[in-house]
């Protein structure tokens, strides 16, 4: 496995697969806001993925099998507040897939990317709450905090 930072020319490849993650994603938490247009969505995975490879602090990350693109993760480092231990995290945002043998190699090069932009930790956001958190938790993780979101009516 060879993961290295992502390339315009790899979006035709990681856009179908963040709309296989958001899928999933809506799928285990209906609550999600996603769009119901697969155009929206799709259009928007792509518009995400291009500013976050071009914009500081922001990294995107493919793992490669055999010269084939098999996973990706995006994440930023992220500041936090002063009474936190640790004021400058690393935040992966977004992984797929979570499947043995790409994880861990993701994870590692996020790890890495982030602690030379000066993180000293990561933080992870589980939104399904099961694979993914018993993942975390296994990766020696535990819970900071938790974002709700309310939506803002006229």
């Amino acid at each position: 496995m060879n993961v290295r930072y992502a390339q315009t020319s790899d979006l035709p490849v990681i856009v179908p697969m963040m709309v296989k993650l958001l899928d999933h994603l809506r799928q285990v938490n209906p609550e999600l806001q996603y769009a119901q247009d697969r155009d929206k969505l799709a259009g928007g995975a792509l518009e995400m993925l291009r500013g976050k490879m071009v914009t500081e602090g922001h990294v995107v990350m493919v793992v490669e099998q055999t010269g084939n693109v098999r996973g990706f993760c995006v994440g930023c480092l992220m500041s936090l507040p002063s009474f936190m231990e640790h004021t400058l995290v690393g935040s992966c945002e977004w992984m797929y897939p979570m499947e043995k043998g790409i994880i861990r190699p993701l994870l590692r090069a996020f790890d890495t990317w982030a602690a030379h932009n000066g993180a000293t930790g990561r933080q992870g956001y589980t939104p399904d709450g099961s694979f993914s958190e018993k993942a975390m938790r296994h990766d020696k993780m535990v819970p900071q905090f938790t974002t709700f979101f309310k939506e803002y009516k006229e």
